[in-house]
């Protein structure tokens, strides 16, 4: 089997190409620019929201896409335009094109209305931007799904949670980093909330083995 990971230099992305790379599975990985390409892996470089740029190799199974807009940039409408919905849908494009089977998009929670405890069947509403332009890409690919042999799976992601190199330089408003950020400069641990919120999270780590899971699982069209 052939999977392509996107994003593969993100926190969630590289997760995931860390729990492929301890099976048999042939693994390449993505990033938009080859200085920051993870090494050891084959390698494919591309802006998926410039669709001309985009060449997948051939014969991969499947895709799982991780390179989205994350909360750090997502004040940035046009960067969120281009990269999560139609960087999303170009993508999805080229791999009907190049026959890929299937495709795993990592989206959140958030589309979720607020509830003490959620499930597939519980009521979307998607109040902030972040969970919007998931729940506008999750729409769209439900359109395509007829078109991948093996279908198309949404993964809706709680709060991740890393102890990443990753997470500790780039992601640095995350729980628990952004604790020990603040312990280490201000003396203080700030919880940046009203302490109402009923959150759950998810280790970088379990998600990953969760996706790989979802690689060779018979669950089609959407």
């Amino acid at each position: 089997m052939k999977v392509l990971v996107t994003g593969s230099n993100g926190l969630i992305g590289n997760a995931i190409v860390k729990r492929i790379s301890q099976t048999n599975i042939d693994l390449i990985t993505h990033t938009r620019r080859k200085e920051s390409a993870i090494q050891n892996t084959n390698r494919v470089f591309f802006d998926s929201s410039l669709i001309d740029q985009i060449i997948l190799p051939r014969d991969i199974d499947c895709i799982i896409h991780t390179a989205t807009s994350n909360e750090n940039n997502i004040k940035n409408v046009k960067l969120t335009l281009s990269s999560t919905i139609l960087g999303t849908l170009n993508l999805v494009q080229k791999a009907i094109e190049f026959g890929v089977k299937r495709f795993i998009y990592i989206s959140t929670t958030q589309v979720y209305e607020t509830a003490p405890e959620i499930d597939e069947d519980s009521r979307v509403n998607a109040k902030s931007d972040y969970a919007l332009q998931h729940l506008v890409t999750e729409k769209a690919l439900q359109l395509c799904a007829p078109y991948f042999t093996d279908g198309v799976t949404i993964l809706r992601v709680a709060n991740v949670f890393s102890h990443s190199e990753i997470a500790l330089t780039k992601r640095n408003n995350l729980v628990p980093t952004c604790f020990v950020v603040d312990g280490l400069r201000n003396k203080i641990i700030n919880l940046k909330t009203n302490g109402n919120q009923r959150k759950s999270f998810i280790h970088d780590g379990s998600l990953a083995k969760i996706a790989v899971e979802e690689i060779t699982k018979n669950e089609k069209p959407f």
